[in-house]
């Protein structure tokens, strides 16, 4: 994907690239603090900055594309932050009657938290790809019954019942759809985006 989005005029696989990436990129800042305004503007920049720099990015051992892309994110989400504290300028009347500009100071969260955070947020984006790879290749009543079993947490008596299935139905496709999920896992994290 890197290779085809060098190309600014490949819009297919820039779309692809947002529909991928842009989702993650807002939910990041808005759970860094940011407003909806403000996330949403965040991931603009941050695709804007992406354009500007894919052509410099190169692959180094031990240095995956998500962290280049971390950096990316988390500058553009202290900018608005930054953007924040301009804007926030309070008006005060020092007791002599002089104006006393002052700025409230919107604070990031803390580093380690900032890395943390990161990685879940890293995670929770790869599997949302991984289910939706996996959703396209198998029969909708199967992923029907692993959503109700496993992410819903439904007994396995209850998903057979109340979806009109087996209980080894429901088994056998917890089994094979938790499998794809886990390759699907595998591959997202070696590609580099």
């Amino acid at each position: 994907m890197i290779e085809r989005i060098r190309n600014w005029q490949d819009h297919e696989e820039w779309m692809r690239f947002f529909e991928k990436y842009g989702p993650f990129i807002y939910r990041r800042a808005v759970r860094r603090g940011l407003t909806d305004v403000e996330a949403s503007e965040v991931v603009q920049d941050t695709m804007l900055g992406i354009a500007k720099k894919i052509q410099d990015y190169k692959k180094r051992p031990g240095i995956p594309f998500k962290n280049w892309l971390n950096s990316i994110v988390s500058k553009r989400i202290s900018t608005q932050f930054s953007a924040r504290e301009k804007n926030t300028v309070s008006l005060n009347v020092t007791s002599d009657g002089r104006l006393n500009p002052s700025i409230d100071v919107a604070i990031a969260p803390g580093i380690s938290q900032q890395d943390e955070q990161w990685e879940r947020d890293w995670e929770e984006n790869l599997l949302r790809a991984a289910m939706q790879r996996v959703r396209a290749r198998i029969r909708p009543q199967h992923f029907q019954i692993y959503e109700y079993h496993v992410i819903k947490g439904r007994s396995a008596q209850e998903t057979a019942r109340d979806l009109n299935a087996s209980i080894a139905q429901v088994y056998v496709v917890k089994f094979r759809v938790s499998n794809a999920l886990k390759r699907e896992m595998r591959q997202l994290m070696q590609e580099p985006i």
